[in-house]
């Protein structure tokens, strides 16, 4: 999972890194080709480490303590709240007439073979990350940085004073000193009015010392689009195929629901918030079971391009394509 930034919560980063966990480790998943930066340019978003290409220090230190149970109480804790996912076969991915951007590897739809799993119900918080951190005296890897990136339009006319430089492919992305998930938009912003909402601006590294410390790991993509989709396959969305499914007629005539916050109006430069968040939403806001659909970007174990939950004995085999 690259460094994120702020999207209309975007993750890894593009501010939003939306966290979830897995436990134990699960079949290897097959890798999509990587592919050229696309009109997105969410390729060109990435993070360097250290000359000799290592993880922050306290990602290397997680990643050097193994151990498969939950290190403590506290994350012990956390684990109780996942759910159970039966086995089953789906098809994964999304057709080619839906794909915006190729280069994102959602296709060609093919069916898989999953045997059960668990998984977080709900993204990782800021709450429960703040847990990991404290007991863990963990440091982040923006933190080590000293700075990730944020959408223009969230930035304070004291934190847009201080940008140097920008992404000539995403000038809408830029790069905020001190910003971190204690501070998602710049040093005059903090996380006590979001506690429940998802951790940002985690890397990949981050989230799998977060995982670790639960005696888990990152979901494969697969794991996580199998729960994402609530049982419901080849449909546009875990609910159906619309995205703003209508009330029921006893409800008032005409209205919209809401089931996921993603960006309304005009990208990158107005966010209307139709959905009633403007920039994260808490992590069990909206209807229930969706909020894995697109609070924030996330990361998985393979492919690096979500972050997904917790999960125990998984296993996975491709059937056809």
């Amino acid at each position: 999972m690259r460094l994120l930034r702020l999207a209309a919560a975007a993750g890894a980063v593009l501010l939003s890194s939306g966290l979830e966990c897995n436990a134990e480790d699960a079949a290897a998943e097959e890798q999509a080709d990587d592919a050229d930066p696309g009109q997105c340019a969410c390729g060109n978003l990435g993070r360097e480490h250290g000359e000799d290409g290592s993880a922050s220090s306290s990602a290397k230190a997680a990643a050097e303590d193994g151990g498969d149970a939950a290190r403590t109480p506290a994350a012990a804790q956390h684990n109780e709240e996942m759910v159970n996912i039966p086995g089953g076969r789906f098809y994964m991915g999304t057709p080619k007439h839906l794909v915006h951007f190729p280069q994102d590897g959602e296709g060609p739809v093919r069916q898989v073979k999953m045997t059960s799993f668990a998984i977080d119900q709900y993204e990782v918080s800021n709450a429960k990350f703040a847990e990991f951190v404290e007991a863990e005296d963990f440091v982040t890897e923006a933190e080590e940085f000293g700075d990730s990136f944020v959408a223009e339009l969230w930035l304070s006319e004291a934190v847009s004073a201080t940008i140097d430089n920008a992404v000539a492919a995403v000038p809408w992305w830029l790069p905020v000193k001190k910003c971190s998930w204690r501070q998602p938009e710049g040093f005059d912003t903090d996380i006590a009015e979001r506690m429940d909402h998802p951790v940002i601006h985690v890397s990949w590294n981050d989230a799998q010392a977060y995982c670790k410390w639960r005696g888990g790991s990152l979901p494969t993509e697969a794991q996580w689009e199998y729960a994402a989709r609530g049982g419901k396959d080849q449909k546009n969305f875990p609910w159906g195929n619309a995205m703003q499914p209508m009330r029921p007629k006893k409800e008032p005539k005409g209205e919209k629901i809401y089931r996921m916050n993603i960006w309304q109006g005009k990208f990158p430069t107005l966010n209307t918030a139709d959905d009633g968040y403007n920039m994260t939403a808490p992590v069990d806001s909206l209807a229930s079971k969706t909020t894995m659909a697109c609070t924030t970007w996330s990361g998985t174990s393979g492919s690096g391009r979500r972050i997904g939950g917790l999960r125990h004995t998984t296993s996975q085999r491709r059937i056809s394509t």
